[in-house]
């Protein structure tokens, strides 16, 4: 995953929601984060055209597209940080 990650490149997943349901998700995948119980991805998702951070547990699939994310990587990830008050 972490190779895909660094690709710069859109994943399409195949999600299940917190509350059970089945959620097929074009994200820009930006980093893996390492919590207590669980793994999660950060991403932009372009279905709500938002920051989102999904479980890795709760992907069902993942499959690399060969299209390029919108923006630089870094850049991103540097605006989720101011966004959710972590220091870079």
């Amino acid at each position: 995953m972490v190779f895909f990650i660094r690709s710069s490149r859109k994943a399409r997943i195949d999600y299940q929601t917190g509350d059970g349901r089945a959620s097929e998700r074009i994200i820009w995948p930006l980093a893996l984060s390492f919590l207590e119980r669980s793994h999660m991805v950060i991403a932009w998702c372009e279905l709500r055209s938002d920051f989102r951070c999904f479980r890795v547990d709760r992907m069902q699939s993942w499959a690399e597209i060969p299209e390029r994310i919108g923006r630089s990587r870094m850049a991103l990830l540097s605006e989720w940080r101011k966004r959710e008050n972590i220091p870079e």
